[in-house]
This record gives structure tokens, C-alpha cells and sequence, in this order.
């Protein structure tokens, strides 16, 4: 780690594939802990407890970003959603104020776990960032070179807002989607074992795509009802009954900076949302959605540099 004179980090910085080029700037970077069981047994005619450690283990890490990063970021999520499962190396560099490395968290051989989206909401105003989660076969802690950390990206990060967002799915009236609750596209991961060596192999396990929850106007509603009225009530639930969308996410110049396409769309249910006699907030119904397939599709624009 680095030593001598304290730092503010200034930001962070993802590499990967071990290339000299930056994947892009981190706004969050948790987790990546080293540990290990400690085991305990007793010795001797007086019971003296001995103890050691076990094999480490290493915490997964976890980020927020924006759609500003590389291409290769975007494909390593994509290929896991795709169960086309591809691991990564990379380094997590810690830069102080005038972009000088400060301290560097090597990983190896990491899997995508997890990839949350925040809720999308037309009245928020604060920026939003998804978060995602790799889990690394090994992590290595070592002191920053202090070299000049640039960098090529996209501009979208601060412009992506929770309030500028577009739902579409299929045929329906989707003109007065309000919100779309936040969901997280979990990976599993299973530790393999393998000898003597102290590190653990991790396998990929099973992927699950959530549900996505979304508001809209009860004035927009009847296809949304005639859709639950045949899927559910009347059982025409067949892969030909349900539908394909996408949430995009755009600039405040609604501009499209990204989107998720889903296939196989279905209603899971249907409620006009609890409201109270005599008041005067616009009546809203709420829908729940399953998915059985997600795909990230960044639009990554033009490039400027940084640094």
C-alpha cells in the first residue's frame, strides 16, 4: 500500500485485461477483502489450543459506474447475461487528486456476480449509476508507481438521470410509465478446489433475471388489463403471448445513452395503486413483469479524453 504523506483518493480507475489503457472511472469501489478462517485445535495433556488459518478467500468487489466505460466492460456483463461466461484481470487503481497512482488492487480470473440497476423514477433528480459486482479468484494489494493516470470516455455518466428513462413492450401503452422499481441481475458462483493450491477456483452457477416492478397512469391502463385478463385469468401464457421491450436511458436532451432489451415478457400481476378518497394525486396502477432474457446495450458516442 502507499506509504508516506496521506491522500485524498481523487477517483478510481478500472483496468483490465492487464492493457495499459483505462476501462473507465469508478464512482464507488467497495469489497475486495482478503481473509481466512482461522482453525483452532487442541494439543497436549493440557488441552493447549493451537491455532492457524485456512485457505484466503477474497471478498467480491463491488462499483458504481455510469454508461462512460469501455466497450469491454459492457461485453464482459453481456457475455455473463448471455451464460457465454468470460473471466477477467484487471487492476483498481486508487489516484489522488492530481491523477498520480496511489495504491493498486490487482484481481485475476474475476466473474461477473452482479449487475444492479437504480429505479427510474420521472421525479427524481439526483444522478444514477448501476452497480456491479465480479467475483475474483485471487486479489493482490501492492503501492502505487505515482504515474499520471489518463484516460478516453464517454460523456454520459453525469448526464444519466433516473428521470429521463423510455419503456416500451410490445404493443401496449407504455406513453405513462412513471417508475420502474430498481432490480439486480444475479450471478451465482460455486469455490472448486483444486489440490494443494491455496487459492480456490470459482465457477459460474445459476443466472436469475428479476422481475421489474413499473407504475403507470390507471388512464393508460386497459391494455395492461385486457393483456392480464388473457394471460392470466384465461391461461394464454404460451412463449407466442408474451412480448419483447426495452428500457432505454437517455441525456437531459433525451438523447439514448443505453437500454436494456427484454424477451420474454410476461404480466405476472396487476393492482390499481392504494390511494385515499378525496385526494388529488393522479391515480396510478401497479405492474409486475417477469423476464427471461436481459441484454445491456451501450450507446458509446464520442470519446474525450481526461487527464
Amino acid at each position: 500500500m502507499a506509504a508516506g504523506r496521506a491522500y485524498t483518493a481523487g477517483r478510481f480507475a478500472l483496468m483490465l485485461d492487464g492493457g495499459s489503457k483505462v476501462a473507465g472511472f469508478l464512482k464507488k469501489v467497495e469489497g475486495g477483502d482478503i481473509k481466512a478462517d482461522v482453525i483452532a485445535h487442541k494439543v497436549g495433556l493440557d488441552n493447549m489450543i493451537m491455532m492457524h488459518i485456512g485457505q484466503p478467500n477474497y471478498g467480491d468487489i463491488k462499483v458504481q459506474v455510469g454508461f462512460s466505460m469501455s466497450p469491454g466492460f459492457y461485453e464482459w456483463i453481456q457475455m455473463s447475461w448471455d451464460r457465454k461466461y468470460i473471466r477477467k484481470s484487471g487492476q483498481i487503481v486508487a489516484l489522488d487528486s492530481n491523477s498520480k497512482a496511489r495504491s493498486v488492487r490487482d484481481f485475476y480470473d474475476a466473474l461477473i456476480t452482479e449487475v444492479g440497476i437504480p429505479a427510474l423514477d420521472a421525479s427524481a433528480k439526483d444522478p444514477c449509476y448501476m452497480t456491479v459486482g465480479w467475483a475474483p479468484e485471487r486479489i493482490r494489494y501492492k503501492e502505487g508507481d505515482q504515474s499520471e493516470v489518463k484516460a478516453e470516455f464517454t460523456p454520459h455518466q453525469k448526464a444519466w438521470l433516473p428521470s429521463n428513462f423510455h419503456f416500451s413492450l410490445g404493443d401496449l401503452d407504455t406513453s405513462h410509465v412513471s417508475k420502474i422499481d430498481a432490480f439486480t441481475v444475479k450471478q451465482s458462483k460455486a469455490k472448486h478446489e483444486v489440490g494443494e493450491k491455496r487459492d480456490a477456483q470459482i465457477e459460474p452457477g445459476a443466472l436469475e433475471f428479476p422481475d421489474i416492478k413499473i407504475m403507470i397512469t390507471e388512464e393508460s391502463s386497459k391494455g395492461w388489463w385486457d393483456w392480464a385478463n388473457d394471460f392470466i385469468i384465461n391461461g394464454n401464457c404460451g412463449e407466442a403471448n408474451q412480448k419483447a421491450g426495452a428500457i432505454e436511458f437517455r441525456s437531459p436532451d433525451q438523447k439514448a445513452i443505453g437500454r436494456i432489451e427484454l424477451q420474454g415478457v410476461g404480466i405476472k400481476s396487476i393492482a390499481p395503486e392504494a390511494s385515499e378518497g378525496g385526494g388529488d394525486a393522479i391515480k396510478k396502477v401497479a405492474i409486475e413483469l417477469y423476464v427471461e432474457q436481459m441484454k445491456l446495450v451501450p450507446d458509446m458516442g464520442r470519446m474525450v479524453k481526461v487527464g
